[in-house]
């Protein structure tokens, strides 16, 4: 379960960072490229016509740029967000981090308490594994 954990805050992490790269480069233009081919025969069955067959083939390429100026400040606020949430994501992880320390400096000094039964020292002895397990993971 705890390998679960931390497997998924890597990934949205991760995902944290792409989005961000994502915003950014809506920044720059947008290219497009566009190409075909045509090609067109038609036979005129008319004795008396000039021509009896006619063949027409060609090609056409294009290239059209796109580029936003103003989207109504969209762009900034989106890139904005995804710093804030990158951020917001980075200080719940290090909250996390510093709670779990915190546990694990309490629970070793009531385990080296004189004043705790046995029962209470296997209980907190359990809790430093299961804390020391979850932090270096």
């Amino acid at each position: 379960r705890d390998l679960h954990l931390s497997i998924r805050r890597q990934r949205q992490m991760c995902i944290r960072d792409r989005d961000k790269k994502a915003i950014k480069f809506s920044y720059l233009p947008n290219l497009g490229l566009s190409g075909s081919y045509g090609w067109n025969e038609s036979i005129n069955d008319n004795p008396y016509a000039f021509y009896n067959k006619s063949i027409s083939d060609g090609f056409s390429a294009g290239i059209n740029i796109r580029w936003d100026i103003f989207r109504g400040g969209k762009k900034i606020i989106a890139n904005k967000n995804a710093s804030i949430n990158q951020e917001n994501f980075k200080l719940n992880k290090e909250k996390i981090t510093l709670t779990i320390r915190k546990e694990l400096k309490n629970a070793y000094i009531q385990y080296h308490s004189p004043w705790i039964n046995s029962t209470q020292k296997s209980y907190y002895w359990k809790l430093i594994q299961t804390l020391t397990n979850k932090y270096y993971q």
